[in-house]
């Protein structure tokens, strides 16, 4: 035990059992009646005092005194000037309008220093007041007339969040320098660097420190050296003899500077312990203060002890003080984006900005072409980036506190599990229930690998789990609250990671160290090195701790252990087990858990509904980006759970009748789902579940401006995608993405996201399921996804190779239709060929080739290579495709009598008619039925295209798209004796198709083409006004725009 308490408790015991004290502290008084009279610690302190007594009497003409400034300030420690020295030359000095008094010697002041002005007022209003009119007019009990004789101020942070820098900037301004007549420094933390197996002051480390404050207070002193000890001193009488000379020496410190006025920064304390062998004020008459800085908690302040916590710097703050830094004078908003990015990373901690914004300067001067974007998804990326290294080496140092290297490294394998284990995609520092985390740590401490870091654990006397917990706290690498949950009769206790760079660290620390069979493989860059071996692929190694530690702690949940009997394990198993299974990689198990309705019923039992929804779809997602599915993501199990859960919560909503909070959160998670669903591609399914949600509001609310009315209102607008198609360069209907950083880089290989900037918040998405073309006279035939424009969550993200553009997510490639280059082609996703008989056809492979070949211009356009005067755009109008019938998507037709006697277009009935509708056809007889629409009131069938496409792949027919817009554009249409629906279109006359015969689903793109075998082109006209395919009559013609009655 090496702290000043145990020192305390080691020397009093020192001195009741040995002789060493004079007989006069040793002798116990007795009294007549046989009764002890004064007690021996009575004794002892009096004796103790009339000894020390004795040696000042003796010794006090022997110590020299300091003297008084001998100007109107007091000088800055040279320690607290190198805190403030410029990294670049520079003579501006910090300026404030909120702070008029000057810094003094501002040649010193840093212009990349934030002074944060609202801590710096707290600090100083500790020490001083801002004159005698402030001090009338608010009665400021921070002045002087109020302030104590003997202060201490704590500054506490996290290292690197700036307590060294506003110390120094406090004790340099001149309100503060006036007051006192000697201001010091002493860096503890300093010794603790060069000795890294504890964490107290030595004898030696504190008389080097009083020899350092008598330097700046320029007297000459000499302190008795450890010559006291005697050999064959014990452990315990050393103890106390090296006790008893620091206390002497600092008395001896305290006649020193007695009758002056001392304030005295203890910079980077480790042990709150050693900060009362400086408390000189205890044997002072004029005033002494204390000013220190600690990353470290002090579970046992005195009373009178001030405390500040040092918080990070706002988001103006640090991007001044990154802009300062890295020499930025003015950036774009795509710059001031990335700079957003960087500061995000470095968690507004001033050490990392600035190491970044260093690390930028640099960059741009060694590769002044890379840009700024590209420079700040190297910093985000990488977290064992170079410009990150020195924050690390500053967090490695929180660990130091436990002075036992096994002890210590096991520390940081718990610390570091916790990290990892312990984090949602969604939010990095969650809350956790000590049950939980004592649940890892006991499946990880029982195993055989930890086997030896286990016992220096119990060596180092940790014996309670909540103990490491608790150390960690003090450490400053966990928070601790106390909450009490609704479904909780007592109160509980959770934790969570101090601050995100702590959790970076913890994943930078797993992605370097592994166990295995007991030993330490790996190290760490930052020069700590573990074992002999090095792992060189840090991402493996990360991915195998993952894994491995979330494994330990999925079986260990589920085994029947009878010591977790006492644990409430309850909250474990619904809101984290699934995701632990997940990252444990036990895919088929977490898939039938969260399909069952059992689990979803103890989520909303714990949760509610909305929440446990949230948290359901939080491990659907996790399962999508853990499952490696080679394909769309919506192949992936997890499309069945959220079917199960809608289909449960629907069935929920007709249980709940009058209850109007429940509703609400039923129409909140049905948007949820509905969100998800998007995210799948599921856009007709999405429509659903916003429609039932809208339904859901409107018989809670009577206003229709209600904010979740509206909401639901831009959900279900927003399911109505626009096609990507090609588009004339310049038209207004262009695309640009918004990430164009990784095409001006022309690298290889790119990822990019397809996130547009002229459409913001929208992307390019994936429409709804697969298509399979199937061409017989070519002999070939293929799978696609035709692209829309949709909302930027479901964005997707290619790799740019040469020419070619291919999905992440699938492997699939970007190709314009049917490899046609007109206007108005849409553009698709598409697989690789599949030839019959295996035998590929050179010249079909030649066409496709023009299609697949695209160049991305450093504007964020997109163009086919081979025809550049076109570039990928949106679709002006909603598409025509197959939805299901009864949609409320469907179109039908105001006119559809007519089309079925369209060969006798002006025989029309009576009583079907008005006189103008009458004289309207007539006069357009020869020109066909407009294709005018009652369902959407003033809309009609349009065409997309200003002129017809040829498609190359079938020989050059003409192919023209269709979708929804005005009425007075509408196209007309007529049916023949075939049951085609014929179109006239830009001069020219085709017939509708859906395509291939067989392969006709709902969200089959509908258009215009010559008559094609194998194809479909005959329609059905319903008694309902609706079309559809001759084959599927259970499908009409519709678009992802609701018709009117949706609205009712």
């Amino acid at each position: 035990m090496d702290g000043y308490k145990q020192r305390n408790i080691i020397s009093t015991f020192y001195f009741i059992m040995s002789g060493y004290l004079p007989n006069a502290l040793s002798d116990t008084h007795t009294s007549t009646d046989g009764n002890c009279g004064e007690s021996p610690s009575a004794a002892i302190t009096e004796g103790l005092q009339s000894k020390i007594t004795s040696i000042n009497r003796k010794r006090k003409h022997e110590m020299p005194r300091a003297n008084r400034k001998k100007t109107e300030f007091a000088n800055i420690p040279h320690e607290a000037k190198l805190s403030l020295m410029p990294s670049i030359d520079t003579n501006a000095a910090i300026c404030s309008e909120s702070f008029e008094h000057e810094v003094v010697e501002t040649e010193m002041i840093d212009t990349a220093l934030i002074p944060r002005m609202d801590v710096l007022k707290k600090i100083i209003n500790n020490f001083v007041c801002f004159g005698d009119k402030e001090c009338a007019e608010t009665n400021n009990a921070s002045c002087n007339h109020f302030l104590p004789k003997h202060r201490r101020l704590t500054l506490r942070g996290i290292g690197g969040v700036g307590k060294t820098t506003l110390a120094a900037m406090t004790i340099s301004f001149t309100d503060v320098r006036s007051k006192f007549d000697h201001i010091l420094w002493l860096n503890l933390g300093k010794y603790f660097n060069e000795n890294p197996h504890q964490n107290n002051l030595s004898y030696e480390m504190y008389l080097d420190c009083l020899q350092i404050l008598c330097r700046q207070l320029d007297v000459i002193a000499e302190f008795k050296p450890k010559d006291f000890l005697q050999p064959g001193d014990s452990s315990v009488i050393a103890s106390a003899k090296i006790l008893q000379g620091m206390e002497q020496s600092k008395i001896e410190m305290s006649q020193i500077i007695d009758g002056l006025n001392i304030l005295i920064v203890l910079d980077d304390v480790w042990s709150h312990e050693d900060v009362e062998m400086f408390n000189f004020g205890e044997h002072m008459s004029s005033i002494f203060s204390i000013l220190l800085t600690t990353r470290t908690l002090d579970e046992e302040p005195l009373a009178g002890s001030k405390l500040i916590n040092v918080d990070l710097l706002n988001q103006d703050e640090a991007c001044f003080l990154f802009y300062s830094e890295a020499g930025l004078v003015a950036t774009t908003d795509q710059d001031a984006e990335a700079v957003g990015r960087i500061i995000k990373k470095c968690g507004n901690l001033p050490l990392a900005v600035r190491i970044a914004g260093r690390f930028l300067k640099t960059c741009r001067i060694i590769q002044p072409e890379k840009s700024l974007y590209t420079i700040s998804e190297e910093l985000i990326r990488k977290s064992c980036s170079p410009g990150m290294q020195p924050v690390y080496i500053l967090l490695e140092r929180s660990f130091s506190f436990v002075t036992d290297i096994t002890a210590s490294l096991a520390l940081k394998f718990l610390f570091s599990a916790f990290t990892v284990v312990f984090h949602r995609d969604y939010i990095l520092r969650p809350w956790v229930a000590l049950d939980a985390v004592t649940l890892l740590w006991k499946a990880l401490l029982r195993s055989a690998d930890f086997s030896n870091l286990r016992q220096s654990l119990i060596r180092y006397r940790f014996t309670k789990l909540e103990d490491i917990a608790d150390i960690m706290c003090v450490m400053g690498l966990l928070d601790r609250k106390y909450e009490k949950n609704q479904n909780q009769s007592k109160y509980q206790t959770y934790f969570r990671i101090h601050h995100d760079l702590m959790w970076d660290y913890g994943k930078m620390f797993s992605s370097k160290v592994s166990l295995v069979d007991g030993k330490v493989l790996g190290y760490d860059k930052n020069g700590i090195q573990y074992a002999e071996n090095a792992l060189v692929n840090c991402d493996d190694v990360l991915s195998l701790n993952t894994k491995q530690w979330n494994t330990s702690i999925v079986k260990k949940a589920q085994s029947n252990d009878k010591l977790l009997e006492k644990a409430n394990l309850e909250p474990y198993l619904i809101n984290w087990l699934p995701l632990h299974m997940v990252k444990a990689g036990l895919f088929d198990e977490v898939s039938d858990l969260l399909a069952s309705e059992e689990f979803f019923e103890s989520q909303m039992k714990m949760n509610g509904i909305e929440k446990g929804i949230c948290f359901i779809l939080s491990f659907v997602r996790s399962y999508n980006k853990s499952w490696n599915i080679g394909t769309f993501v919506s192949e992936s199990p997890m499309t069945f759970v959220i079917s199960v859960i809608s289909a449960y919560v629907s069935r929920l909503n007709l249980c709940m009748e009058g209850h109007t909070p429940a509703k609400r959160e039923i129409g909140k998670g049905l948007i949820l789902l509905g969100i998800e669903h998007q995210k799948l591609s599921k856009w007709v399914k999405s429509l659903d579940l916003f429609s039932e949600a809208l339904s859901i509001f409107k018989s809670i609310y009577n206003d229709d401006d209600h904010p979740d009315i509206i909401h639901v209102l831009k959900l279900i607008d927003s399911c109505a995608l626009r096609h990507v198609v090609l588009v004339p360069r310049g038209s207004p209907h262009q695309l640009c993405l918004k990430n164009t950083d990784a095409i001006k880089s022309g690298s290889d290989n790119a990822t990019l996201s397809l996130e547009l900037s002229s459409h913001p918040g929208y992307g390019i998405v994936r429409c709804e399921e697969d298509s399979r073309l199937v061409i017989p006279a070519k002999g070939v035939s293929y799978q696609y996804n035709l692209l829309g424009v949709g909302l930027k969550e479901s964005t997707i993200e290619v790799t740019c190779n040469s020419h070619s553009v291919q999905s992440i997510s699938c492997g699939r490639s970007l190709f314009t239709a049917m490899a046609a280059l007109d206007e108005g082609i849409p553009l698709i996703l598409m697989t690789d060929l599949q030839f019959e008989n295996n035998g590929e056809n050179d010249d079909t492979s030649k066409i496709l080739k023009a299609g697949s070949f695209f160049t991305f211009d450093p504007s964020g356009i997109i163009y086919p290579t081979m025809a550049p005067n076109m570039c990928l755009g949106v679709c002006p109008n909603p598409a025509l495709y197959l939805v299901a019938h009864g949609s409320p998507n469907g179109a039908i037709f105001k006119y559809s009598s007519d089309l079925l006697r369209s060969n006798k277009l002006c025989q029309t009935d009576n009583h079907e008619q008005s006189d103008t509708d009458k004289k309207h056809h007539c006069c357009e007889m020869h020109n066909g039925i407009k294709l005018e629409l009652s369902s959407h009131p003033g809309m009609g069938i349009v065409s997309s295209l200003t002129t017809c496409a040829q498609i190359p792949l079938l020989d050059g027919i003409i192919a023209c798209s269709l979708g929804l817009g005005p009425v007075e554009n509408a196209v007309s249409g007529e049916m023949n004796e075939n049951n085609h629906l014929l179109i006239f279109s830009n001069d020219s006359k085709s017939a509708l198709t859906v395509g291939a015969e067989h392969n006709i689903t709902i969200g089959k793109l509908v258009w215009t083409s010559d008559i094609v075998e194998n194809w479909s082109h005959t329609f059905v006209i319903n008694k309902d006004g609706t079309i559809s395919p001759s084959q599927t009559q259970n499908l009409i013609l519709g678009f992802q725009v609701p018709g009117k009655s949706f609205y009712k």
